[in-house]
């Protein structure tokens, strides 16, 4: 529970005027607030401690290679309008 004297000092921290009869009122709607952010905290503390693991994970296999040597070289040099060799020319960019 929040006291009076913490939300006056907290009002002069963040340079507010702060009557008494405001004080009271704050006094309430700060208590009340820090009640439900303590529910919150409480709720997620629960969350936290029932995920043990972490729900996702990378699913890893062995790279193994699944094609032919050269199965697709013969059909993309047939495809290139320019070759040499075994190499593909392609356009000069810079």
């Amino acid at each position: 529970m929040i006291h009076r004297d913490e939300v006056k000092k907290l009002a002069e921290l963040a340079l507010l005027a702060v009557d008494d009869s405001e004080l009271d009122t704050l006094t309430k709607e700060m208590d009340s607030i820090l009640e439900y952010i303590s529910e919150i905290n409480s709720f997620t503390a629960d969350i936290k401690n029932e995920r043990k693991k972490p729900l996702l994970y990378n699913v890893m296999r062995e790279d193994e290679v699944t094609n032919k040597e050269s199965e697709y070289t013969e059909r993309i040099m047939k495809e290139m309008p320019s070759t040499d060799g075994q190499y593909l020319k392609v356009k000069k960019i810079l």
